[in-house]
């Protein structure tokens, strides 16, 4: 418990007793009045702080009452104590409701944010397909596909295609990649020459200080060795490094254009570490990370969440699924089946699914509920899947 809230229940407990004195002084403790201004204030603390709290101030009142008194009420004090247990019970389950509703909101604003990185990639990727379809077309979501994909053999080669990526897009002359590794940064990758950082420059400190994009246009008259320095942030507001613009033409040197930048840095940065952290596993790196996080909800807060494997070879099908599915539900394809995972759906919401995938088409078809499968699990059950 912490120090604080002992003093504030002593010193709760000394004003309360300060009044009554001067209020009444031949009823300290309210024992011949019908309302008890320490009985209100003993359920405040338990529904503020719990059981543990409130209890301080339960032995300080009935303390002082055998001091004054050499006697106390054992009425009053089962009385008192049944308030104690039920509000401090109260507040126990209202405090593990709330944990599990900001954790379900957390892991929602996760999924929103990584569809609409999702959404905003593949309105870029379009832009540019229309932009530069007759003399150079590429598509930036293959090209994202590819890094990820190289990332799990050579990561140092995922990072030149990233880098590529980066060069064609905004026509990066020079430009350097540095990963935070402890309170150092490391060179990773670069566009044009190799340089070391210099983190006494005016924008390097600024974006370290803010965890900010900055560039040139907010310097006004101060110097700076770059054009732009942009953070790397993860999804939990971790720095992860830093990439340095040098060289760019002035017509690139655009708002639109640094944030597009630090979205696919951020995107690709993100997806490395996941597949580092999950390298092992055959399963999609990017669904493994999400087993493991509604495994670990489901353990904890007893949320219900469910993985269906359909086992079908016709992508006809596979679509068909898909487009049952809502905005939060994940799906991936595992060699001829399409897995489907179900976040914050009771059984009961499992069932109808299947019966309206069903309804459409004839699929042979597994549930597995993830409050008693970890990942460890679900990666035997595909082995097993793979020997038929």
């Amino acid at each position: 418990m912490k120090l604080s809230r002992f003093l504030e229940v002593i010193l709760l407990f000394g004003v309360s007793f300060l009044l009554n004195y001067l209020i009444d002084e031949k009823d300290l403790l309210y024992l011949n009045t019908p309302i008890n201004i320490y009985l209100y204030a003993l359920v405040i603390i338990a529904l503020f702080y719990g059981f543990l709290t409130a209890f301080i101030f339960y032995l300080l009142y009935f303390g002082v009452q055998y001091l004054l008194y050499a006697d106390v009420n054992l009425y009053t004090l089962s009385h008192y104590f049944i308030f104690l247990s039920i509000f401090s019970e109260f507040m126990y389950f209202w405090n593990k409701r709330i944990e599990k509703l900001k954790e379900e909101n957390s892991y929602f604003k996760s999924r929103v944010e990584k569809l609409g990185t999702a959404y905003y990639l593949l309105k870029t990727s379009h832009d540019e397909l229309e932009k530069s379809y007759i003399l150079k077309p590429f598509s930036i979501r293959e090209i994202l596909r590819e890094t990820n994909r190289v990332a799990k053999e050579s990561p140092q080669e995922s990072m030149k295609l990233f880098l590529t990526l980066l060069k064609k897009l905004f026509k990066i002359e020079k430009a350097t990649l540095f990963f935070k590794e402890g309170d150092q940064f490391v060179l990773k990758g670069f566009i044009g020459e190799e340089e070391p950082l210099d983190t006494d420059d005016i924008l390097v400190k600024s974006s370290l200080e803010h965890y900010t994009m900055t560039h040139v246009v907010n310097m006004h008259n101060q110097q700076s060795h770059y054009l732009a320095v942009i953070p790397i942030v993860s999804l939990e507001d971790e720095l992860k490094g830093l990439f340095v613009i040098k060289e760019m033409p002035f017509f690139s040197l655009t708002k639109d254009n640094l944030i597009t930048t630090s979205l696919l840095l951020t995107y690709f940065v993100n997806s490395i570490k996941v597949i580092d952290q999950f390298q092992e596993y055959s399963i999609d790196a990017s669904m493994a990370h999400e087993i493991t996080k509604l495994h670990f909800l489901s353990k904890k807060y007893k949320i219900s969440n469910h993985l269906i494997i359909f086992e079908t070879q016709s992508e006809v099908d596979k679509l068909k699924i898909e487009k049952l599915l809502r905005g939060v539900d994940i799906s991936f394809k595992y060699q001829e089946r399409l897995i489907v995972l179900l976040p914050f759906t009771p059984s009961v919401g499992v069932v109808k699914f299947v019966n309206r995938v069903t309804k459409e088409m004839e699929v042979r078809h597994s549930i597995l509920d993830l409050s008693q499968n970890s990942l460890e699990d679900i990666q035997k059950v595909f082995d097993a899947l793979s020997l038929h």
